[in-house]
């Protein structure tokens, strides 16, 4: 039977963060229903005999092929063998929170008309606390039906997706190119605002999924080149920025968004103590004026996104003086 949903895992030296994923996964009800493809890219931790273990309890299947070191390359591999209705990804320190799965399959069952599913995501310590939420830039308290534009100007703005939060059908991608594996760092970004281009979504403000922050995740060591990490921002930002309304409205998403960037970069600057692009982000300030500013702060989440981080960092730092 073509399972209805199959789960990208990417997996590379995982051991640490690996059994939080798979066991949150084992805590769902439905997994008759889904396929799991573990994609290792040459682990040499044990992260294989972890996989092989949970295989016995998990609809898993365990590929494997020579180290790529690239997570999008190991993705589209995924992405290529997967053989369900609706994809979706999840990496190796990331999880599940209780109920994601029969949410999914209750949505897409009422809802066969909408392509895409979206969710806010707690963020996690390295240990698995819960220190924030990392929400979309939408207000209400239930499902909410988003219409192409409701959901892509504001993600030009900012990725406001965890990459394991999106649910999209696979017959979206046979229209779409593989993701970009230039982009590390962007290249889930670029392909939900590929998704976001073309389809409606429906958006769950309740955290479905966890997003571990911890200083050996590829989120924070992708940063520490800043003229690559710009180069990828702007890349597609430039690719995308076209598609917004040519009217005032639309302009207010364009200067957000080129303030997102220089805030983007002049974060990551500071936290590998380097030198932060101040002109740029003051150039920036003033170009998007008071109503660009404040589209920045409630598209990006900025302030909820940094807290997180502040806290895990600040956590980490304080051990490691121990």
């Amino acid at each position: 039977m073509t399972p209805e949903l199959s789960i990208i895992l990417s997996v590379y030296n995982g051991a640490d963060y690996l059994p939080d994923a798979l066991e949150s996964l084992c805590r769902q009800n439905g997994l008759n229903q889904i396929e799991i493809l573990a994609m290792d890219d040459g682990s040499s931790d044990g992260s294989m005999d972890i996989l092989r273990a949970y295989s016995t309890k998990l609809p898993l299947t365990c590929l494997t092929h020579e180290r790529t070191g690239n997570w999008v390359t190991n993705t589209n591999l995924g992405l290529a063998a997967a053989k369900g209705r609706y994809l979706c990804l999840l990496h190796q320190d990331d999880l599940w929170m209780e109920g994601r799965l029969a949410w999914i399959l209750e949505t897409i069952q009422k809802e066969p008309d909408c392509p895409v599913l979206l969710s806010a995501a707690h963020f996690l310590a390295p240990d698995g606390r819960v220190i924030g939420r990392w929400r979309a830039p939408f207000f209400g308290k239930g499902d909410r039906r988003l219409d192409s534009m409701d959901w892509f100007a504001p993600l030009l703005v900012q990725n406001y997706l965890a990459i394991p939060a999106p649910v999209f059908g696979r017959d979206l991608l046979q229209s779409l190119p593989a993701m970009d594996e230039n982009l590390k760092y962007t290249a889930d970004w670029k392909l939900w605002l590929k998704l976001a281009t073309h389809h409606s979504a429906i958006y769950r403000p309740t955290p479905t999924v966890g997003f571990r922050i911890h200083p050996t995740s590829q989120t924070c060591s992708l940063t520490g080149d800043q003229r690559e990490y710009q180069h990828q921002l702007e890349s597609v930002y430039h690719e995308f920025e076209p598609l917004l309304p040519q009217d005032r409205k639309g302009n207010q998403w364009r200067a957000a968004a080129r303030l997102s960037i220089a805030v983007n970069l002049t974060l990551a600057a500071r936290y590998h103590r380097m030198g932060p692009p101040w002109s740029m982000l003051f150039t920036s300030m003033l170009d998007a004026g008071w109503r660009g500013c404040r589209l920045f702060l409630r598209a990006s989440r900025v302030v909820e996104r940094l807290w997180a981080r502040i806290r895990v960092l600040t956590g980490y730092r304080a051990k490691s003086k121990e």
